[in-house]
């Protein structure tokens, strides 16, 4: 998915041209000249995925073409002061300008709202962004792709979904979900999602090029789990297949509770043709990303990962292949025993869902 963003832009660009669509709304991000403290560089990212980058004196102008929430996160490169970003969650519902000012702090940055922006940055030093946008992981990305914006009053991120791979405690995810930050939690659901326990954990193995990691339960709290029902399967599978993942898609939006979607596999190649991934039908969203994809019959065969805005192509989501996770199991220092367990698929649908909710996380970051 190399320069996907930049690919993907380009298209709409052309589509909105051809069909010389009416503007909505603009957002416009900046940062005043006169800021003093280091002239780092600020990285705008725009429900997940990178939409250009500020410094002294600059403005990153983001069109809208129809109502939508925008979930936003500015964060400081080139310095290892500032390290926490700001996230703003931002409805557009109406036909005006909104317009937000990057203010510098000792221990980070903030997104301010104001009445309007210098003439002189409006006119000059525009960088104009289709608002058709992918989320989910930009491999070529230098920011951190969050995936949710829903943060606790103890500064903990819910940034999207993992899952058991082992009893002793080992999770799959994708990397960009963990992607550059400095602590990590999960939160485990179980007694039919009653019951919720958040434990530290560190990651084990990770594959930057596949979007994959492994992360690993670190805290004494945690007891081993019975054996894992459902079956780890490296087949590959054909177009037609019935999938499902379960999931904490916009968290702060849609609620804690785990959802569940369905959908086929609609392709056996992702992405340009990327055979690293399926193509789904299975609705995603952001916060998705690192969940389990199984089959009809409670078998897991992909990790779901990444998906082009409805406005472009309706559930054109992708999921990357189990053979993917069990290369990067068999390469880590770790003794991983995967699960094998094939009596899943004689139980209803319903009880499957019952059964491998409890082995789907919440990944939390800082």
């Amino acid at each position: 998915m190399k320069k996907l963003l930049f690919t993907t832009l380009f298209i709409f660009s052309v589509l909105n041209s051809a069909l010389a669509q009416k503007e909505f709304a603009s957002v416009y991000f900046y940062v005043p000249k006169r800021t003093t403290i280091l002239p780092a560089t600020v990285h705008i990212s725009i429900n997940g995925v990178t939409a250009g980058e500020l410094k002294k004196g600059e403005l990153l102008e983001f069109r809208i073409n129809h109502p939508q929430t925008l979930s936003v996160k500015a964060q400081a490169q080139g310095t290892r002061l500032m390290k926490n970003p700001a996230f703003l969650q931002l409805d557009v519902h109406d036909i005006r300008e909104h317009y937000y000012e990057v203010k510098w702090l000792l221990t980070g940055i903030k997104l301010e709202k104001v009445k309007s922006v210098p003439t002189r940055l409006k006119s000059k030093n525009q960088n104009v962004l289709s608002d058709y946008m992918l989320f989910g992981a930009q491999k070529d990305s230098t920011t951190l792709s969050v995936d949710s914006t829903d943060v606790d009053s103890f500064g903990w991120v819910a940034n999207g979904t993992g899952f058991f791979i082992n009893e002793k405690g080992y999770i799959a995810t994708n990397y960009h979900v963990v992607e550059d930050a400095s602590a990590y939690k999960v939160e485990v659901t179980s007694g039919n999602q009653t019951e919720v326990k958040s434990y530290d954990v560190v990651i084990v193995s990770t594959d930057e090029q596949n979007d994959l990691a492994i992360l690993k339960i670190d805290d004494d709290r945690f007891k081993s789990l019975r054996r894992l029902r459902y079956n780890f399967t490296t087949k590959m599978k054909d177009v037609g297949t019935d999938v499902f993942t379960l999931g904490y898609p916009l968290t702060e939006i849609m609620g804690s509770e785990i959802k569940y979607t369905d959908g086929v596999i609609s392709s056996r190649s992702g992405y340009q043709g990327d055979i690293t991934t399926y193509q789904i039908t299975v609705p995603i969203q952001p916060g998705n990303s690192g969940g389990p994809l199984f089959s009809s019959d409670g078998e897991l065969v992909g990790i779901t990962s990444s998906g082009i805005d409805k406005q472009l192509a309706d559930n054109a989501n992708y999921a990357i292949k189990t053979m993917y996770l069990k290369t990067l199991i068999d390469s880590t220092p770790d003794k991983i025993r995967i699960p094998n367990y094939t009596r899943i698929k004689k139980v209803t649908r319903t009880e499957k869902i019952k059964t491998l909710s409890n082995y789907v996380v919440l990944i939390k970051i800082k």
